[in-house]
């Protein structure tokens, strides 16, 4: 899989999306304290510097920094969203989203409907067959939205976290191959 420089500009009319990196950390800060209630329900502590930091730097294990792709979503030039991606993870030909997260004010409307739409095409398009993701029990809602988009329960386990221990869902959406039902 290649560089985060390949990700599609436009994901749809008015959406907009980037890399991002240190430069951005302000604004990323921003983003997790106005997410603050998502982050006190999944990590156990509100949205802040530390979590804004943790975004950036977290990496899976035995990965290094390369396979990971931070991107931020932004409508009309107002930055809304983000997304931590991890390439060959947790063995390759995978893509595991380790956060995807929304300003509350930005939910609901379709928006996170338009931009999975966008980075399921591109993590495609750049050789995954498999995505997966873990969403903590306490957020049916989250797991809601991701069985909408195609990801189906693969098992249950425990998520142990500095500040809190979570029951979890494990979820896979598998891709059709090239020239299957499912083509490009």
């Amino acid at each position: 899989m290649s560089s985060t420089t390949d990700i599609p500009d436009v994901i749809a009319a008015g959406l907009t999306a980037s890399a991002l990196s240190r430069a951005d950390f302000a604004a990323i800060t921003d983003l997790c304290v106005r997410c603050s209630g998502f982050f006190s329900l999944v990590e156990g502590k509100p949205g802040g510097p530390e979590v804004a930091e943790e975004f950036l730097s977290d990496l899976a294990p035995g990965m290094g920094s390369e396979s990971k792709h931070v991107l931020g979503f932004s409508r009309d030039g107002a930055f809304f969203g983000a997304l931590d991606l991890v390439d060959g993870y947790p063995e390759p030909g995978n893509c595991y989203v380790s956060l995807f997260f929304l300003d509350p004010a930005a939910r609901g409307g379709g928006l996170g409907r338009a931009i999975w739409a966008a980075i399921e095409r591109w993590i495609r398009a750049r050789g995954a067959t498999q995505a997966r993701l873990v969403v903590q029990t306490q957020n049916p809602r989250a797991r809601a939205f991701w069985e909408s988009r195609g990801f189906e329960v693969i098992g249950e386990t425990t998520q142990r976290l500095p500040t809190l221990e979570n029951r979890v869902w494990r979820l896979l959406k598998a891709f059709p191959a090239v020239g299957d039902s499912g083509t490009l």
